[in-house]
């Protein structure tokens, strides 16, 4: 059984995501609500193992050019309180699945559909 909140944050960065959306709730285009609203101590530990396994990184979206961030800056994005809030955000991180995240995204949407 796939676990919700790792299908979640996988589903929302396997299109490019703000930090701050994945604990928001999800609705599709039929209105219909897919993921449920976290906390964001719900999701910040699923984040950090996707991130550290490789499946998502982390980057500056006010920064078009700029690389990943390299793993120990991730994981500081990711313990501070601020980048979860869009008011108090100094700088725009955005969550992406690599190519692994890609095949884990699909593995886990497969699993949630039996």
């Amino acid at each position: 059984m796939t676990n919700p909140i790792r299908y979640a944050i996988l589903d929302d960065a396997s299109d490019e995501a703000n930090l701050w959306e994945l604990p928001w709730n999800a609705i599709n285009e039929n209105g219909v609500e897919i993921h449920p609203r976290r906390t964001v101590e719900e999701v910040r530990p699923w984040l950090i193992d996707l991130v550290r396994d490789g499946h998502v990184v982390i980057f500056r979206m006010d920064e078009p050019d700029a690389p990943n961030l390299e793993l120990d800056e991730a994981l500081a994005v990711v313990a501070d309180e601020d980048n979860w809030d869009p008011a108090r955000a100094r700088t725009v991180y955005g969550v992406i699945t690599t190519e692994s995240g890609d095949r884990e995204h699909e593995l886990e949407r497969d699993a949630a559909k039996r």
